[in-house]
């Protein structure tokens, strides 16, 4: 996929095209907002929600490969009625840009159920590269703080890395979202006193999934920073554009935007193809498993709300949804 530089939002003639479609999708303008407070069972959310789901059924109908996928991912600007009575702000990110935290562990072996899991071999450099690239004190205080968060068992591959034993309301099994991570990464700083922890770029990296599958890494989606981490071979080129500020909690500010054409075109190596067939890295196609994060955030005349979901392409459905705030104009 060819791109021009680091696109911020997509292009006026696309969003002039999705802002009536999704507009035109609406419930709340078709039916009028006098009628809103009739709507029996259903809060104005509720009822958003489900006018979301509609029109991004109608937009995974324009996605028909990487290139078009790339064209409705972005920032909208803020999409309103004619009178000023509903806006929406709304942005789509691929979430398969990133590696799902919770499928890196490896599966018991049947020969010795009792053992522990083990990280998938497959992922054992990218943790190297990270305790080396960023200079971690413990290499496997923090690999054990997150494996005893991903198994189900409660036996301490380290002296308090199991956190449920002393937190009952700690979860245990899965790492649910960013915050949950933070925690862990929180105990192994605080047992460590290793500051540098803070300065990888964790949400860069893994994602939040729901379940142990692994999925896609979508290569024009995915950060310069996942690529050297990951060891693919890249056009130096790409440097220039490659500016970045990691924050306190590991969010890089200014993320450089990738591409596959920097490992898949004149670049290739047999390393590069090594890799991407061994970690499934890629890119969209049609017909296959790929999730859309949405974040949302609307208002009417009575009411103001935000929240996130995860939209299936392959199913057309939402499969997610985190409600962020709740506010009720007066």
């Amino acid at each position: 996929m060819q791109r021009r530089g680091i696109a911020l939002f997509i292009t006026i003639g696309i969003i002039t095209a999705i802002s009536a479609l999704i507009l035109a999708s609406f419930s709340l303008i078709e039916n009028g907002f006098k009628n809103i407070s009739n709507i029996e069972k259903m809060t104005q959310t509720a009822v958003v929600i489900k006018d979301i789901s509609g029109a991004m059924k109608k937009l995974s109908k324009e996605i028909k490969d990487a290139e078009s996928l790339y064209m409705v991912m972005g920032t909208y600007p803020p999409l309103a009625d004619e009178d000023g009575r509903f806006s929406l702000q709304l942005e789509l990110l691929p979430q398969f840009s990133k590696i799902n935290i919770n499928s890196i562990l490896a599966k018991k072996s049947p020969e010795d159920p009792y053992e522990q899991q083990k990280l998938k071999e497959k992922f054992e450099p990218l943790f190297e590269n990270i305790v080396n690239r960023y200079e971690l004190a413990d290499s496997y205080l923090l690999l054990n703080y997150i494996l005893d968060t991903l198994d189900t068992d409660e036996v301490e591959r380290d002296v308090g890395t199991e956190i449920v034993i002393n937190r009952v309301s700690f979860l245990n099994g899965v790492i649910a979202n960013w915050e949950h991570f933070r925690e862990v990464l929180t105990q192994y700083e605080i047992k460590s006193e290793d500051r540098n922890i803070w300065s990888v770029p964790w949400r860069e990296i893994f994602y939040f999934g729901k379940d142990t599958e692994e999925t896609l890494i979508d290569c024009n989606y995915m950060s310069k920073e996942l690529a050297i981490l990951l060891t693919l071979e890249f056009d130096e080129y790409f440097d220039q554009y490659s500016s970045s500020e990691i924050t306190e909690d590991g969010e890089d500010s200014t993320p450089s935007e990738f591409s596959c054409d920097l490992i898949t075109g004149d670049y290739t190596t047999e390393e590069n193809e090594r890799l991407m067939k061994l970690l499934n890295i890629g890119e969209y196609k049609k017909g296959g498993k790929y999730h859309i994060v949405g974040d949302a955030y609307y208002q009417t005349n009575s009411a103001e709300d935000s929240f996130s979901f995860i939209y299936e392409l392959k199913s057309g459905r939402i499969i997610d949804i985190e409600l962020k705030s709740i506010s009720t104009k007066e």
